[in-house]
């Protein structure tokens, strides 16, 4: 199996679809932001609405 990696510092700031083609299902690589949800979150819970 062909493996797939990125330079050892190059954040993903992309959806990317890292398959192989000798591979019998699809992988993405979704890129998300979910510490704004946490800091959102935290936000709340100082008693502060986001």
């Amino acid at each position: 199996m062909r493996s797939h990696r990125r330079a050892k510092l190059a954040p993903v700031h992309e959806d990317e679809d890292i398959s192989t083609s000798d591979l019998a299902l699809q992988v993405l690589v979704i890129h998300t932001q979910e510490y704004w949800q946490i800091a959102r979150e935290c936000y709340k819970l100082i008693g502060h609405e986001a």
